[in-house]
């Protein structure tokens, strides 16, 4: 998450972030040094990695719409950045496991509409060579903008978040 975002020591001086890790551990910030070498350079491993399941997982299935997408949309109480994450999961046939791979937290820049969760969304996948084609279902919080981005823009099925909707039944 901090390699991802647009200042990679935002996060790490944040002062919010640095008051909740203070009675966890002695978390000390990386230096620049730090961040845009050995970060960058494990952040870009992973992502080879990532894409590489992928497209082992893309030939086994063989143009099959096979991944489920969940996305999710939040603002830092503390300030007025808003971030996004999306993870996908995934039954490899190879072992008929569950595989979930989590494509980044990042920040989002824009307004919560659902054009913009759209194109946010559009990027990410294409961003690891996915296609809108390939997604077989979808599961967000219920946020109506969220939602609304989901259900109309993607031929793919929504489903609520169970957590999400267990919030809002208690509340």
């Amino acid at each position: 998450m901090q390699v991802m975002t647009l200042s990679s020591h935002s996060l790490a001086a944040n002062q919010y972030v640095r008051a909740f890790l203070a009675p966890i551990t002695k978390y000390v910030s990386p230096s620049h040094d730090t961040v845009v070498k050995l970060l960058l350079e494990i952040y870009t491993h992973l992502i080879s990695c990532v894409r590489t399941k992928l497209q082992a997982a893309e030939k086994r299935i063989r143009g099959l719409p096979f991944i489920h997408v969940v996305t999710n949309l939040w603002t830092d109480k503390h300030t007025t950045k808003s971030y996004a994450s999306v993870v996908i999961r995934y039954v490899d046939p190879a072992g008929c496991k569950m595989t979930v791979l989590h494509l980044g937290d990042s920040l989002y820049v824009g307004k919560h509409d659902h054009a913009n969760i759209v194109l946010f969304l559009r990027g990410r996948l294409a961003f690891f060579s996915l296609a809108m084609s390939e997604v077989c279902s979808t599961t967000t919080d219920s946020g109506s903008n969220v939602r609304k981005a989901c259900v109309d823009d993607m031929e793919a099925p929504w489903l609520p978040c169970f957590a999400h909707s267990m919030h809002n039944a208690v509340q």
